[in-house]
């Protein structure tokens, strides 16, 4: 009697798959796939999938996984029926796009917009108002919710006058942004009488100075020189 025994060698290019769910840049808290992936590999082995090799075929696959990040996930035994399925998912990136009031205080009669669902998470407080978006999404700033965010109507400061945060149309955002919101310092003109050895020039001699708001500081200037007969160490200013 003979006894045979038979050899098998492991398949070298076993099928497997890998399902890839994403999030796009409008994404709205649901996932987007699967999007199947086929690999190969040995037979009774682990999976070696790598994250470029997954980004490359969704690539061809016109999948857009740009400013996402891969979680984390278990490589598997490859079956011999190519029946091996691994699940991965792209979490797209949210960063925010804030708007700084700086010093502002909005008007009374004035709303900022206001969303706690995604593409466009919007939250405000007294100082700033912050937009989360998923990486890659575009707002529409001629949107007419932000209006009111966007006029330079809707904000005052003493001493300064609103020029808004100068931005309009669609921006695309892929990284966090800030926005400060923009003042311009008033500009006064005042007539006022010099003072000098008991004598009040009239107002014929009258000249213009400029009282200018920086940083909360009043600051007082003149413009020309004074008469020949009034100097500074003995000059006074009476307002008007």
């Amino acid at each position: 009697d003979r006894t045979y025994t038979a050899v098998y060698t492991a398949n070298t290019d076993t099928e497997y798959t890998v399902n890839a769910y994403y999030q796009t840049v409008d994404y709205d808290g649901n996932n987007k796939g699967p999007q199947a992936l086929t690999f190969t590999g040995t037979t009774g082995s682990l999976t070696n999938v790598k994250e470029k090799e997954i980004r490359a075929k969704l690539a061809t696959a016109k999948i857009d996984v740009n400013n996402c990040t891969l979680e984390s996930f278990t490589q598997q035994a490859i079956l011999g029926a190519g029946t091996t399925v691994i699940p991965v998912y792209f979490k797209r990136n949210i960063v925010a796009v804030k708007f700084n009031f700086n010093g502002g205080t909005l008007s009374s009669s004035v709303t900022l917009p206001s969303s706690s669902i995604y593409p466009e998470i919007i939250e405000s407080t007294s100082s700033n108002l912050t937009i989360k978006i998923p990486a890659g999404h575009t707002i529409n700033f001629s949107d007419e919710k932000y209006t009111s965010l966007l006029s330079s109507a809707s904000f005052t400061k003493v001493g300064y006058i609103c020029s808004g945060f100068g931005i309009s149309g669609k921006q695309t955002y892929t990284e966090d942004t800030e926005y400060t919101l923009g003042f311009t310092a008033q500009t006064y003109t005042i007539q006022y009488h010099i003072v000098t050895n008991a004598k009040t020039y009239s107002t014929a001699n009258a000249r213009n100075s400029t009282i200018e708001y920086t940083n909360n500081y009043t600051v007082l200037s003149y413009k020309g020189a004074l008469s020949s007969d009034a100097t500074d160490d003995n000059t006074s200013i009476s307002g008007y």
